[in-house]
């Protein structure tokens, strides 16, 4: 007859092993977390601007835009508050604009 002894798993992985890296959160996820926290765009857009009298370039970050929750909830949010804010100053219409056609001009047609 054996006998078996199972150990228990430790309580705190090996430093340096697999698990000890799964355990701590990934850079991106914390930067994308502190990014929400502050209210700053978790996905800019960069743009290459050139100073045309001196010839310097600079990338500039700009916010997605992104009106849907899931993919920014910054710029999601901001969309929001601006909207209710062009709603609340009466930027709608009640009614459609009638587009007036003109005939079209043909020159010198003889």
């Amino acid at each position: 007859m054996t006998i078996t002894t199972i150990l228990p798993a430790p309580a705190t992985p090996r430093p340096g092993s697999r698990a000890a890296r799964l355990s701590q959160p990934r850079a991106v996820d914390a930067l994308k977390d502190l990014a929400i926290d502050h209210g700053v765009c978790i996905r800019p857009v960069a743009l290459r601007r050139t100073d045309l009298a001196t010839g310097k370039t600079e990338l500039v970050d700009l916010p997605c835009g992104a009106t849907l929750e899931a993919k920014c909830p910054p710029c999601a949010k901001r969309a929001r508050r601006l909207r209710q804010v062009q709603i609340r100053e009466g930027w709608h219409r009640s009614d459609e604009p009638i587009l007036v056609r003109r005939r079209p001009h043909l020159g010198n047609a003889t």
